[in-house]
């Protein structure tokens, strides 16, 4: 038999077909058919069917980064305001028997959407013949006398099996799609308000509701602890109630009443119908405030402390997904004064690049001015897993403590030898170590500002003249470096021949070979190379010009 998967050529169904399943959740591996007894002819055929169903199933319904996931969240979202519409339209009494009709129908389309929605979850969830196969051959494995215990080990797989399903059913998204659609059967047709749950599924198609979900799902075992302990005292307070008031207060006639006030007591609702009559019930009433108070105070720290978690990390995964689009980038490790400096040069340039420090306070700063910055210990190697150093152009170390200059010269070298490391200190023995370790450039801080406090005293013109070639706002003259790559027109040229001057308008201040000292104010008999970097000053426009130039191939 074999099986004719031609018709299966919309891209999404291709996508999911072809999606392996180690892409899959774990929870999703299951799925696999990894049984260790060989499949053949048109067994293989249907087990390679089913599975691929179940991929194109997950991928329409489950898959995060899944487009037609997100258009099926839409449409069921719209379902579940129609229906909800459609419920409040039914409850009228004078409702022609035509709309009757009609909103029954209504109705069964809705809930009929709902139910195969809710099957195919159960469906995927799981694989339920897999799971029992395994479970059943392993276990037959393990078992002496398998012949007189075969009822034993069926039942073992039938219960991790079953165990499997009963997992994802007792989730609370789950027994909100369940309660969705009981009333479509027919034994539970009086609880048509279940039908009102349906607003509760908004948690799983919305992923700002989904958020609030997630903190409950996350913070349980904070909550199950106050629920249960919010349990026994209302109920300690329901039952004093009752003892106190009952014959007393001719409207609490039943422990029921008693129940019922004290839920409008505790939430602090307090409706006046049913009051204490007596100086006990008052007490107990003054009790259950307090209790009540107290109870919705610490679920609702549990909660903002999960969802103030939740938040920092959803904010630190999208900055770290922002930052792994970025390509030839700088790192700033140090967000302090001297790092924010950088931070705006490299934001006048117009250079992508992002920073890391330690404390939140100047993380949240840097994220405040527009920056990209995450929060992590430099000195610490996870912080350096998380990033794709490969397409890095260069680091900056803000910080002058050796100690962190060392850790991240050595993390970055090991993930990207062809990085340029720029460095800082206080001493030129620290400059001396840093290098021998793998850093390109070494920067004192204090001595860079002492120095350029003293030209700026004795030669206030020229300092005046670097600086405007230096900043990027000044649009009259710039100052840049032009690599000369391979097979360019001006490789193996003497400067002279390059009529850089004439064609371009600019003045090449100096040649940086590729493996010599820095040329100041090169001769006309200079050769150019492969590899040199010319520092060129220039007005924008010309620069940019001759780095489209020195990109040309030489015709061969």
């Amino acid at each position: 038999m074999n099986m004719d998967l031609s018709g299966l050529d919309h891209p999404w169904i291709q996508i999911a077909i072809t999606m392996p399943f180690s892409d899959l959740p774990s929870q999703r591996r299951a799925l696999e058919p990894t049984s260790s007894r060989v499949i053949h002819g048109s067994e293989a055929n249907n087990r390679s069917l089913h599975y691929t169903a179940k991929n194109i199933v997950y991928y329409l319904l489950e898959d995060p980064n899944s487009p037609a996931r997100k258009k099926i969240n839409i449409a069921l979202i719209l379902t579940v305001i129609c229906s909800v519409i459609v419920l409040i339209l039914s409850v009228d009494t004078q409702l022609t028997p035509e709309r009757q009709i009609l909103y029954t129908q209504l109705e069964t389309i809705f809930s009929t959407i709902f139910l195969i929605e809710y099957l195919l979850r159960w469906w995927i969830a799981t694989d339920f013949s897999l799971d029992f196969q395994q479970t059943h051959e392993r276990t037959k494995r393990r078992v002496r006398d398998y012949e007189h215990k075969k009822i034993r080990v069926f039942w073992i797989a039938l219960k991790y099996a079953v165990g499997h399903k009963w997992q994802w059913m007792k989730q609370p998204l789950a027994i909100i799609d369940l309660l969705a659609v009981m009333p479509v059967f027919y034994p539970f047709r009086f609880l048509r308000l279940l039908y009102v749950v349906r607003i509760m599924k908004l948690f799983r198609y919305s992923r700002e509701l989904s958020l609030l979900g997630d903190v409950v799902r996350r913070q349980s075992h904070e909550l199950h602890a106050l629920f249960s302990i919010a349990v026994v005292l209302w109920g300690m307070v329901a039952i004093a109630f009752y003892v106190v008031e009952h014959g007393a207060n001719p409207k609490v006639s039943n422990l029921w009443d008693a129940v019922y006030w004290m839920v409008v007591t505790v939430v602090t609702l307090g409706y006046g119908d049913i009051t204490p009559n007596t100086p006990m019930g008052q007490g107990v009433t003054m009790f259950a405030v307090f209790a009540g108070l107290t109870v919705t105070t610490f679920a609702s720290s549990i909660l903002i402390a999960g969802l103030t978690e939740r938040i920092i990390f959803l904010r630190e995964h999208r900055m770290e997904n922002r930052i792994a689009q970025l390509s030839d980038y700088f790192i700033v490790c140090g967000l302090s004064n001297v790092g924010r400096t950088i931070c705006r040069a490299l934001q006048d340039e117009n250079k992508p690049f992002f920073g890391i420090d330690i404390k939140k306070e100047r993380v949240d700063y840097a994220v405040s001015q527009g920056w990209l910055a995450i929060q992590g210990d430099v000195r610490e190697e996870e912080t350096w897993k998380r990033l794709n150093l490969v397409l890095t152009r260069a680091v900056i170390i803000s910080t002058p403590d050796e100690l962190v200059n060392i850790s991240v010269i050595l993390s970055v070298r090991e993930r990207n030898p062809d990085c340029l490391i720029v460095a800082s200190g206080s001493s030129s023995s620290s400059e001396k170590r840093l290098k021998r370790l793998g850093a390109d450039r070494f920067v004192s801080p204090a001595q860079i500002g002492g120095i350029q406090m003293t030209h700026m005293a004795l030669r206030p013109a020229a300092v005046h003249l670097l600086n405007m070639a230096m900043k990027s706002d000044y649009s009259e003259l710039e100052m840049e470096e032009v690599v000369i790559p391979p097979l360019s027109i001006y490789e193996n040229l003497p400067l002279r021949d390059t009529n850089l001057r004439n064609d371009f308008n600019v003045i090449v201040v100096g040649i940086l070979p590729r493996k010599d000292k820095m040329i100041f104010n090169p001769k006309a008999e200079i050769v150019i190379h492969p590899g040199d970097t010319l520092v060129c000053m220039g007005h924008k426009d010309d620069l940019e010009r001759l780095r489209m130039a020195v990109r040309e191939e030489k015709l061969s």
